[in-house]
């Protein structure tokens, strides 16, 4: 049975939450480190998803163009993994997307069964845009060459 969330848009005081939320996994080099200037420029992509008052998962949903968005630093709390969180929360970031009228959201992602049962199709790394890998990419302990990530792409 799939847990009730509820989901919330990050404010200003989450800031502190996020990144403590994020560090396991940006420990391990699975999400980027974002300071917490950075967050706060981007505080209006993140959605934070709870159950009851307990935060277990966020993701944001960064816009690289007037067309196209990235769903990134998306995390699960191990203790709920497997219970649907991730996929429930990936539905609400494409909401936003849809929303806004973007015509396409971009995943970079160790996950892709995921990310394909909701209509995400694989593309090859070359097709990431530029800005992608200049702005993010560049930072990853694993770039160029040791870079694990699956890419995918969703035509809404």
């Amino acid at each position: 049975m799939t847990p009730v969330i509820s989901f919330r848009k990050a404010n200003l005081s989450h800031l502190e939450s996020i990144q403590y939320f994020l560090q396991e996994e940006v420990d391990k080099g699975i999400i980027l480190f974002r300071d917490k200037d950075e967050i706060a420029r981007n505080i209006q992509a993140y959605v934070l998803a709870y159950q009851e008052d307990t935060l277990v998962a966020l993701g944001a949903l960064h816009i690289h163009s007037e067309s196209l968005g990235e769903i990134r630093s998306l995390m699960v709390h191990q203790d709920v993994q497997g219970q649907g969180i991730g996929y429930l929360l990936i539905k609400e970031l494409l909401s936003v997307a849809t929303n806004i009228q973007l015509s396409k959201v971009l995943v970079l992602t160790y996950r892709a069964s995921l990310f394909e049962r909701l209509g995400f199709e694989l593309i090859q790394k070359e097709q990431i845009p530029d800005q992608k890998i200049w702005q993010d990419c560049i930072k990853c302990k694993f770039f160029p060459t040791k870079c694990q990530e699956i890419s995918l792409i969703k035509t809404i």
